[in-house]
């Protein structure tokens, strides 16, 4: 009952609205590298080291749940800001992920849900199947979350940023 809840797109709003917030206001603010470093550092130190103990629902409620958001969002804002250099083909990935990445959010439960059906009908009894369930996993959704972002969100965003006549 508490995984239902959990999932829950409405549920998960407030993350949305924070990864919002902070592009919103910080995206003009000059952030020193080692400030970064810090916000990152921190976000991890966070994620690793706070004493999680309970059951599934212990660690999506209450103080745990707010611990975990604070990490999420000092990762976020420290990726945000950082700023390092690259090649063109180190770019073009981190571009193709940041422009799927919504798609990826959406679509990667189905994916898993999707590929652990698939591999539970071909059973080999093999000790991998799990690691063999996520590596295949990831890459069919991050491959139909790119031809998804190409195929319909482009096309909706051009439809939606068209002139409206008379106006």
């Amino acid at each position: 009952l508490q995984w239902k809840n959990y999932v829950n797109p409405l549920n998960q709003a407030f993350l949305f609205l924070g990864g919002f917030a902070i592009g919103l206001y910080i995206e003009n603010q000059k952030v020193s590298f080692p400030a970064t470093l810090f916000l990152l550092a921190a976000g991890f130190a966070l994620f690793i080291l706070y004493p999680a103990s309970g059951d599934a629902s212990q660690l999506v409620t209450g103080f745990a749940r707010l611990t975990f958001t604070l990490s999420c969002f000092l990762i976020c804002a420290g990726f945000y800001k950082i700023e390092l250099s690259a090649t063109k083909k180190k770019k073009k990935i981190l571009e193709i992920a940041g422009k799927s990445s919504y798609s990826i959010y959406l679509l990667h439960p189905l994916v898993w849900g999707v590929a652990g059906f698939i591999l539970a009908r071909t059973n080999t009894g093999s000790s991998h199947l799990m690691t063999i369930k996520q590596v295949v996993a990831v890459a069919i959704t991050f491959i139909v979350s790119y031809f998804v972002y190409e195929k319909f969100e482009k096309y909706f965003m051009k439809l939606g940023n068209r002139k409206v006549p008379g106006k």
